[in-house]
């Protein structure tokens, strides 16, 4: 069995557009690389993580390892 903890951070607004404002200098994206759906309807901090489209996770993935 495999285990999942989500953990809810009780984002709100401005603290989800500070941790966004900062990923994007830290991976020098650009604010079209978000998706704002995803971004609009987190809640929790992997679903914050989830908000870069596709075609910045290349550099994501890069910027972590």
């Amino acid at each position: 069995m495999i285990a999942h903890l989500e953990i809810d951070l009780g984002l709100d607004s401005p603290n989800k557009t500070h941790i966004l404002v900062d990923a994007l200098k830290a991976l020098q994206l650009k604010s079209q690389d978000v998706d704002r759906h995803v971004y609009y309807s987190s809640g929790t901090l992997s679903e914050l993580l989830q908000v870069f489209s596709s075609s910045a996770q290349v550099n994501l993935n890069d910027a972590i390892a």
